[in-house]
């Protein structure tokens, strides 16, 4: 590799004589240009905020040993996130949170907040739904599509019984009707 050069972009440009059928294949700083394009693209989508996520929080009857005083008041909250968030808030859901009227935003000062004045909670409930036009556009298409109800009836035949709530739902309630 001593007739090769890397310049500061880290594209490698290869000696025509060494290699002369990379030389006459596309050349590698296309190649090179488009993967990064790609990975710009792909980056730009997992970034876009195009989710809303709504949760329930509920008081959290174990870390407040039954004391009303002691837990949150349930509440729903909401919130526009990415792709890239949505595994944080998926991985947050059931377990213990607390508050306080004297926690400050960035959290600086939650070692000084005694224990016995905390107000706890859990996360209790999530749902994520589409924010943008395009997103809820093709989830209501596929929806009249009978995309999620083929899907739904997939798992089932699969042996895979954990939309089996979903599905039941769907198929027997009048909550449930076709858009």
């Amino acid at each position: 590799m001593s007739n090769e050069k890397t310049n500061k972009e880290n594209i490698v440009s290869v000696d025509a004589n060494k290699y002369p059928d990379i030389a006459k294949s596309i050349p590698r700083e296309m190649q090179v240009a488009d993967a990064n394009a790609k990975t710009i693209r792909i980056d730009q989508h997992l970034n876009s905020k195009d989710y809303l996520v709504t949760m329930i929080t509920s008081p959290d009857y174990v870390m407040s040993s039954n004391d009303l005083d002691r837990q949150v008041l349930p509440k729903r909250t909401y919130e526009i996130v990415s792709l890239y968030e949505l595994p944080t808030l998926i991985l947050s859901l059931n377990k213990p949170i607390w508050e306080h009227p004297n926690l400050k935003e960035d959290l600086s000062n939650e070692k000084d907040i005694p224990f016995k004045e905390k107000k706890w909670g859990i996360k209790s409930y999530m749902t994520i739904e589409p924010f943008t036009e395009e997103l809820e556009k093709q989830y209501v298409q596929s929806s009249k599509d009978g995309f999620f109800k083929s899907w739904r009836e997939v798992q089932i035949e699969s042996g895979d019984f954990i939309n089996k709530k979903t599905y039941h739902q769907d198929s027997h309630s009048a909550e449930s009707e076709e858009l």
